[in-house]
């Protein structure tokens, strides 16, 4: 559930538009070519930062949900609430990305 909440923040924060216009510039086709081409990379680069955030969080959410599965199938004992601290710190690191 806290991965869903992360990844809703995280989706919701992040903006990006299909072009690149500038109020009141008039663009020749290779000024307008140039900063199309400088905003795909700009945007390319935050897909991929994006990417590995959403790894680490799936990552996360998944080692959690095993150890928990373990412990409620009694194949491991607790470690006295250091899953429960573990949740906390990992949905305010989505709150303060």
């Amino acid at each position: 559930m806290y991965a869903s909440l992360c990844l809703s923040i995280m989706l919701f924060r992040s903006k990006w538009a299909l072009f690149k216009l500038e109020d009141r510039v008039t663009y020749s086709l290779d000024s307008f070519q140039h900063a199309q081409n400088e905003h795909l990379q700009q945007v390319a680069g935050d897909l991929q930062q994006l990417l590995g955030e959403v790894r680490d969080i799936v990552l996360k959410a998944c080692d959690l949900d095993l150890r928990q599965f373990l412990v409620i199938s009694g194949f491991r004992r607790t470690n006295d609430g250091k899953d429960a601290a573990v949740i906390v710190i990992i949905i305010l690191k989505c709150l303060t990305h």
